[in-house]
């Protein structure tokens, strides 16, 4: 998925009064920008959108169509589910930056795959039912034709775990994945308990497209993984979303970024989209914070357990009952 923002050039000056105000320059009126800095309402409308900081360099950004010039613009041109067809494994290549992963850095990482067209995304595995994904991934919550593998650093292997139930956050990018099987304790990774850290460095795992050669993607066959930062970025009215450095590409969605926490590593983000300013001179990739729905993960997971356990007894008394009329 990738979102192309269409963004105003923003900078701060020095008023009449020796106050710092703000002013914008539309992108498509560049060489229109207006020397004066007393007008009120431009101002008052900018800093709807933009505020900056000389130290922090702080830009939150608004997700919102607007028709005004002010306001940002986004839109959205593909998905994750990409080439119906992946064969020429020996032609796959490494993720730009990246380097191979060993199984131990991140035995906790997942694929989500749909065994009819070999659609692809990162997830990471959670519970002992459960592995952790974006939304997006999904064109529909049937579970029929979707595979998860586990425990294992190579595209298209490890340990398969069937699908039984896909559920979809109610209004975000974000899905939890339940297995038929029950996946091993040492594949689960802790949720974070907090928020991203400006100029962080983090980890991010993932097996995103390369490049394309005939119109097929170019994968790596090994995991990736490489280091990235936290940008100064926040994204109005999508207050789960932060802005990280980065080269991921389409097959990353869903795969996590990793940090540390009280000793151990936890998943602390899921990889969203990429995105860009409309002439393609600031570069940024979004994710969406984990740490933002561990409530509604954890709430739901506890409530789909239950039921499960309720479904085993169930089947447990039959079996018992049928073996005493027999």
């Amino acid at each position: 998925m990738r979102i192309v923002f269409h963004l105003s050039f923003v900078k701060s000056v020095i008023n009449k009064d020796g106050k710092q105000d703000v002013i914008t320059k539309p992108q498509s009126k560049v060489n229109q920008a207006s020397d004066s800095v007393n007008n009120s309402n431009s101002v008052e409308k900018t800093m709807e959108l933009v505020h900056i900081k000389s130290v922090d360099n702080i830009i939150e950004l608004s997700q919102y169509l607007n028709d005004t010039q002010i306001k940002l613009q986004a839109e959205l041109r593909s998905t994750d589910w990409f080439n119906r067809q992946i064969k020429s494994k020996g032609r796959f290549k490494r993720l730009l930056n990246g380097e191979n992963a060993q199984l131990n850095d991140i035995p906790s990482f997942s694929q989500i795959i749909n065994r009819t067209s070999l659609s692809f995304c990162g997830a990471v595995a959670i519970s002992r039912h459960c592995v952790l994904t974006c939304a997006h991934c999904f064109k529909s919550n049937d579970a029929e034709d979707i595979e998860v593998r586990i425990g294992g650093i190579r595209i298209f292997r490890g340990n398969i775990f069937n699908v039984k139930k896909i559920i979809k956050h109610y209004t975000d990018d974000i899905a939890l994945v339940f297995t038929k099987e029950e996946i091993f304790e040492e594949y689960i990774i802790k949720l974070s308990k907090r928020r991203e850290r400006k100029d962080e460095k983090l980890t991010f795992y993932g097996y995103g497209i390369t490049s394309f050669e005939n119109g097929r993607p170019i994968l790596p066959i090994i995991l990736q993984k490489t280091n990235i930062t936290i940008l100064p970025f926040t994204v109005q009215e999508k207050e789960a979303l932060f802005a990280t450095t980065g080269t991921m590409m389409r097959g990353d969605s869903g795969a996590p970024l990793v940090w540390r926490e009280f000793g151990g590593e936890v998943v602390g983000g899921l990889y969203k989209a990429e995105a860009s300013i409309q002439d393609g001179r600031l570069e940024l990739h979004l994710f969406m914070r984990v740490s933002t729905y561990k409530s509604w993960i954890e709430k739901t997971i506890y409530k789909e357990i239950n039921l499960i356990l309720l479904f085993l007894r169930f089947k447990k008394n039959i079996e018992r009952r049928t073996v005493i009329l027999y």
